[in-house]
């Protein structure tokens, strides 16, 4: 598992608090700016919402989180991304707002068993690219 301040801020957050989602995206996407990520996956299960990040090629676990987030966080990417949020039963992409972290971000989500799955990708920003 990540650990990193951002990523306690995650599990320190009220699930209950009417601006939850927002917040936990705002963090999400933060978190995987700092941490170069160049995707992240959002998995639902059983019983939660399984977040990883593809950092260096690799997916890492960041955590797993309540089931109640498991629709308004999707949701939430969905809002940002303009995609119909009522549509739960077919696959959608669309991308966030390029002035979102100035990182050009595209969004994919997809029907499962327990719900919608949703990638991120974050796209290098301009001269973000190293040797």
């Amino acid at each position: 598992m990540l650990s990193t301040p951002l990523a306690a801020d995650l599990a320190g957050l009220d699930p209950a608090d009417p601006n939850y989602a927002t917040e936990f995206v705002d963090t999400l996407l933060s978190l995987a700016q700092q941490r170069r990520a160049s995707d992240i996956h959002l998995q639902p299960v059983e019983d939660a919402l399984t977040v990883l990040l593809r950092i260096d090629g690799v997916l890492q676990p960041l955590g797993s989180f309540p089931r109640t987030t498991r629709t308004s966080v999707v949701s939430r990417l969905k809002v940002l991304a303009n995609l119909l949020t009522y549509r739960t039963d077919v696959p959608q992409e669309g991308r966030l707002p390029s002035g979102h972290l100035n990182t050009e971000m595209r969004v994919s989500t997809f029907p499962t068993l327990y719900g919608e799955r949703a990638v991120v990708r974050l796209f290098a920003a301009s001269g973000r690219l190293e040797r």
